[in-house]
């Protein structure tokens, strides 16, 4: 009987702990200042993230993960960017726009009005696509990709730079 009633109280803890760790406890604040997430996220917009949403979960696409960018553009600080490409994936675009994996993916509704380009505004197309996307990694564009700085320019971010996940976003 004892043990029965230990089990259950462990699990019931296991449970509190994994709902805690996910549930957004650890919120904090920040405010948006560069562009490249319009219209999703505007210049100067306050926006939260949780900071312990991947400690059990991984990143899924679509997310708006928050990151210590690489250190070829470690002056920007924190970033925020969309997960796109999953590890192991391969990212590239045509002329209809962006592909996973040679197809083109299914874009919640949110997202219908972006369209995701090979290169911002005024520049040529990146050298690194298409893009293999490491294991541990994530391939991250900004939503509004004529004039982010992303992963089309430096990569892919390692699921080590990525601190936190955006809510509501």
């Amino acid at each position: 009987m004892n043990r029965i009633f230990f089990h259950r109280i462990f699990c019931a803890g296991l449970v509190a702990a994994i709902f805690f760790l996910n549930s957004g406890c650890d919120r904090q604040k920040f405010i948006q200042k560069p562009s490249s997430m319009r219209p999703t996220i505007e210049p100067g917009e306050t926006i939260f993230a949780n900071m312990s949403a991947y400690v059990i979960t991984a990143p899924q696409r679509w997310d708006v993960v928050l990151f210590k960018p690489p250190a070829l553009n470690e002056n920007s600080g924190i970033g925020a960017f969309r997960v796109i490409g999953l590890p192991g994936e391969t990212v590239s675009f045509d002329n209809t726009g962006l592909l996973i994996n040679g197809k083109k993916p299914h874009l919640p509704s949110a997202l219908k009005g972006i369209n995701y380009t090979p290169a911002p505004k005024n520049q040529p197309p990146s050298p690194l696509l298409p893009y293999k996307v490491p294991s541990n990694s994530y391939f991250v564009l900004g939503d509004d990709p004529s004039i982010a700085n992303d992963s089309r320019m430096w990569g892919a971010v390692s699921r080590e730079q990525i601190i936190g996940k955006i809510l509501n976003k």
